[in-house]
């Protein structure tokens, strides 16, 4: 029995030793910063110099180097971006760097499945710039990336270690982004405006029914459907004579319409023989 209980004794006194958390060598980091409209996110590992020869060292000039510690670093870009001449589309890439006494290849890489840069192919890199490595005033004793110079156009990734920095700079296109976000607000409005219509002409409210209908075609005149809503609204609510003016308008953009994309105006035939119904009432 004895024997049994001291056996269990050292089997819990193990996994509790096993269980224990150390302090890693190289800490995990991760760096989230917003540049224009685009958000980037870096996530590495932080080795330390530990008075170690780090270039030319530790890191060999001329062999690919992880950029870090452990797993490969990762840079994720949530928007498109311009690295040099190369657009580089929205989402994650793995960062690798060619150190050399003049010149720093930095490197964006595919493969986002590998420890390090064992296994690494250039095959599946991405976009490669040559970068002026620089001397620091300050050494870092822990190597440090950090998203530096930041405008609305771009921003530079920074990596920093010992007494060396290197940036990779990388454009975004903050002004088109910006375009697109209020052309969809204002498709987003329109069509919200034109639900809106639709609603209260159901309910009988044909004041309001007609003031979102003329917000939706002052966002939007070009669209038929939209000018023969109006139409529906001006029938619904009695005003037969506006609504066979407007429908034929309607009608008239979507034969435009159509014959611009070359295809038939399906609708129209039902279209025509609402506006019929219409003038029988008149």
């Amino acid at each position: 029995m004895k024997k049994i209980l001291l056996a269990l004794l050292v089997a819990g006194t193990f996994g509790t030793m096993n269980a224990q958390e150390m302090p890693a060598p190289s800490p995990a980091a991760t760096v989230m910063q917003r540049v224009g409209l685009t958000d980037v996110e870096i996530t590495y590992s932080r080795p330390s110099v530990k008075e170690r020869n780090i270039f030319g060292g530790l890191v060999p000039f001329g062999e690919v180097w992880r950029t870090g510690a452990n797993a490969s670093t990762k840079i994720s870009f949530s928007k498109d971006v311009m690295i040099g001449d190369t657009k580089v589309e929205a989402g994650t890439y793995s960062f690798y760097i060619i150190p050399s006494k003049e010149s720093w290849t930095m490197i964006l890489n595919s493969d986002l499945t590998l420890w390090g840069s064992d296994g690494y192919d250039e095959g599946k890199d991405i976009v490669r710039m040559e970068a002026t490595p620089m001397m620091l005033t300050d050494k870092v004793e822990s190597m440090r990336i950090s998203v530096e110079n930041i405008s609305k156009d771009g921003a530079s990734i920074v990596v920093s270690w010992n007494d060396m920095a290197a940036a990779l700079p990388f454009k975004v296109e903050s002004d088109a982004q910006v375009a697109e976000n209020i052309d969809k607000a204002l498709s987003d409005a329109y069509r919200a405006n034109r639900n809106a219509a639709e609603y209260y002409a159901e309910k009988g409210d044909f004041e309001k029914a007609m003031k979102h209908i003329d917000l939706a075609i002052e966002m939007n005149s070009t669209s038929w459907y939209t000018q023969w809503m109006k139409a529906e609204i001006m029938a619904q609510s009695g005003d037969i004579k506006k609504a066979l003016k407007q429908g034929q308008m309607a009608i008239d953009m979507g034969d435009v319409y159509y014959e611009s994309v070359g295809r038939p105006f399906g609708y129209k035939v039902g279209l025509e023989a609402t506006m019929a119904e219409w003038k029988a009432k008149k």
